[in-house]
């Protein structure tokens, strides 16, 4: 009786020879493992041409790299994984946070399944990013689409400058972000995501440590959440109530005056807790918190008050801040606090402004949230 069913199994051939470097795979390719995975380069039918594809690729994955693609040029694949790989050395240096990797991962997905995988670079057109635009913009907003447009652009930037292309991409006239007016618009339209004194009084009155010492350095000196969680207990100078850290984000200089009640609530996380940790904000482990377990916990705890608003996390706090602030009309000294990048030909010498201006700046806020000060 002869073999039933489609999937009867075929007898593995032989090698073409002994030192073949390929193996018969039980899925009817020619294989090899290589660094612990295995890859496959062809139909038992075609040794030859598997032979052929193992040769072509064997530097590259002996190497660790991911193939160079067969066809004569860049692809859209092959410069997004270029790309991200790039920048996650930056992660392990430390010139990029986590977060940002990510954004750009995402923007990569995006051009993969706009453009295709296998298409040139050197082929795109103008009309290829009109339609990567419109495709982005029937997702995302006017602000996040502006954001990602930036992000496209960077990753075909960053072609050019390392190599890759001859020439700079021509992204045509319309790939842009949104024209201001359209955010002028969407910010009228939309409320502020600002905190009123009352709504932070009310949490300060009910948060529990740590989010009590969170949501007072996020009105006291603009924290947004991944500023709270990489604070290092080395920064904070409780005897002299202040805090001195570059910004996690952007590398620049902050310095900070604290408030009394901001002082006493970080004597109480920092004397709690596992005694080996390096940032105020810890698990149990001593290990730093992420800054979206921040946004979660902050959300939730809204919610149980029952004064949350989608769209104003954590980070209003930070908006919240600077709006109040700016009555003081002190900008420079609100930059340093901010860890803005200094601006005009005071920049220089940003980081040696007095703190008896910073304090000012602090007390500022403070009589605004305390003493229900209006006055700026």
């Amino acid at each position: 009786m002869g073999e039933s069913g489609p999937k009867a199994r075929r007898n593995k051939p032989s090698k073409p020879y002994p030192d073949f470097p390929l193996f018969p795979h039980a899925t009817g390719r020619w294989a090899k493992k290589v660094r612990g995975k295995l890859h496959y380069f062809g139909p038992w039918e075609d040794p030859q041409g598997a032979l052929q594809r193992w040769l072509e690729q064997k530097d590259d994955l002996l190497a660790g790299r991911v193939p160079r693609p067969r066809v004569e040029g860049l692809t859209v694949a092959y410069l997004a994984d270029r790309f991200l790989s790039a920048k996650r050395k930056m992660i392990h240096s430390g010139a990029m946070l986590p977060k940002t990797w990510r954004e750009y991962h995402g923007v990569c997905q995006r051009l993969i399944a706009a453009l295709g995988r296998d298409r040139l670079v050197t082929d795109l057109t103008a009309e290829d990013f009109d339609g990567l635009r419109a495709a982005m913009a029937r997702t995302v907003g006017p602000v996040r689409l502006g954001n990602l447009v930036q992000y496209v652009r960077g990753v075909f930037k960053w072609a050019y400058e390392s190599g890759l292309i001859e020439h700079p991409v021509r992204f045509g006239p319309a790939f842009k972000r949104p024209p201001l007016s359209v955010l002028r618009k969407l910010r009228a339209e939309n409320e502020p995501r600002v905190f009123q004194r009352e709504e932070i009084q009310t949490m300060l009155a009910a948060a529990d440590q740590p989010l009590r010492t969170m949501i007072l350095l996020g009105i006291n000196g603009g924290f947004g959440d991944t500023d709270v969680v990489r604070l290092r207990v080395s920064a904070v100078d409780l005897a002299s109530g202040r805090i001195d850290c570059p910004r996690p984000k952007t590398g620049v200089a902050r310095q900070c005056a604290l408030w009394p009640e901001t002082v006493e609530a970080l004597q109480q996380v920092m004397q709690t807790g596992p005694r080996n940790r390096s940032t105020v904000i810890a698990d149990r482990k001593g290990h730093p918190m992420p800054p979206q377990t921040v946004c979660r916990l902050f959300r939730r705890f809204q919610e149980g008050l029952g004064i949350y608003r989608p769209g104003r996390g954590f980070y209003a706090l930070r908006h919240t801040f600077r709006i109040v602030a700016e009555g003081c009309r002190d900008l420079a000294a609100i930059d340093l606090i901010l860890g803005h990048t200094p601006r005009g030909t005071a920049a220089p010498y940003a980081g040696q402004i007095d703190q008896q201006r910073l304090r000012a700046v602090a007390e500022h806020v403070r009589r605004w949230l305390f003493e229900g000060d209006e006055a700026g």
